[in-house]
């Protein structure tokens, strides 16, 4: 929820955050902030600890069914190039609703990737 508020795709505030992680499911207390990490399917975890990375994790949040193309450009419109091209590059390990999104921006990302 907070990666897609970064990227202006939602105004919904997370009441405490939540990070993805390799390893178990466990909450955490950070002074007085309380932090939960869910265990998450590698899949998941596709370009942890980049922005390209935070956009895919904003996409895997709204999900299928608030994705559009636009949505896409918002997201285009806030990564560096070279982040999205990154985004776009790794499309194929993504779920198939996505690289369907994704497959437009091919082209104009980098010619090799077509």
């Amino acid at each position: 929820a907070e990666a897609a508020r970064q990227f202006g795709l939602t105004t919904q505030m997370p009441m405490r955050p939540v990070y993805a992680t390799s390893g178990r499911s466990r909450t955490m207390q950070i002074g007085e902030l309380m932090v939960g990490l869910r265990h998450a399917a590698p899949s998941r975890l596709l370009l942890a600890g980049t922005r390209a990375g935070r956009a895919y994790a904003a996409l895997r949040y709204l999900g299928s069914e608030e994705v559009t193309a636009s949505t896409i450009e918002t997201v285009k419109e806030r990564l560096a190039p070279e982040e999205f091209t990154r985004l776009v590059a790794e499309r194929r390990l993504m779920p198939a609703w996505l690289r369907d999104l994704l497959r437009p921006f091919v082209a104009e990302t980098e010619p090799a990737l077509v």
